[in-house]
């Protein structure tokens, strides 16, 4: 994911002065944060989620020999 710089978040603060009024802004900006929290918790949870389910298949590859998760083949299939 890319940073936001100095330039991007001036530019974004110039169009929100023009569409949002400035008693408005305030409000916005909160609930835009709280947006922004939800989502990286979300994609926190994601990549948690993840790492659990490749550790499972670390571990499901060590205890049977016969199946090796890289190639795709299960014991039945053969060689």
């Amino acid at each position: 994911m890319g940073r936001i710089g100095l330039s991007e978040i001036l530019i974004i603060l110039a169009i929100a002065f023009i569409f949002i009024q400035p008693k408005d802004l305030l409000h916005f900006v909160r609930r835009l944060g709280k947006a922004y929290q939800q989502m990286k918790s979300m994609r926190d949870e994601f990549v948690e989620s993840l790492r659990e389910v490749k550790e499972e298949m670390n571990k499901a590859a060590t205890e049977d020999p016969r199946v090796n998760p890289a190639s795709g083949r299960s014991p039945r299939q053969g060689r």
